[in-house]
């Protein structure tokens, strides 16, 4: 993680992933970082400490290009490229139903953190 101000690194990096780390997202208290990678799954982690939370989150069968949190901190959703969105229980780390599919493809831009509204920045 970096100071947002300063642009000096704050503690170690995170590890765990073993693959590229595709997306990253903030807990809306920012309690919680969840990040999502090509090896197909995403890891929770305290934003304070750096410690992992839990277990890696696994149910995507390709990369996961995008995670997000809901404005109340309660869920995650995380997309893939195997065209699927999935939902999770944010505290416990459970799949929330099935996975949520119909995307033939990722839209143009999808990488672009900027195309997605989260709870930082909804109100842009």
């Amino acid at each position: 993680m970096w100071d947002a101000q300063t642009g000096a690194p704050i503690g170690e990096p995170l590890r765990g992933h073993t693959e590229w780390v595709n997306a990253v997202a903030f807990s809306p208290d920012g309690t919680r970082l969840a990040s999502g990678s090509d090896d197909e799954t995403i890891r929770m982690w305290d934003a304070q400490t750096g410690a992992p939370i839990g277990e890696p989150l696994r149910g995507h069968t390709s990369y996961v290009s995008a995670v997000a949190f809901s404005l109340d901190g309660t869920r995650l959703a995380s997309g893939s490229d195997n065209e699927t969105i999935r939902m999770w229980d944010a505290q416990t780390g459970a799949p929330i139903g099935e996975p949520l599919t119909g995307h033939t493809d990722s839209p143009p831009g999808s990488g672009d953190p900027a195309n997605f509204r989260t709870s930082s920045n909804a109100a842009r």
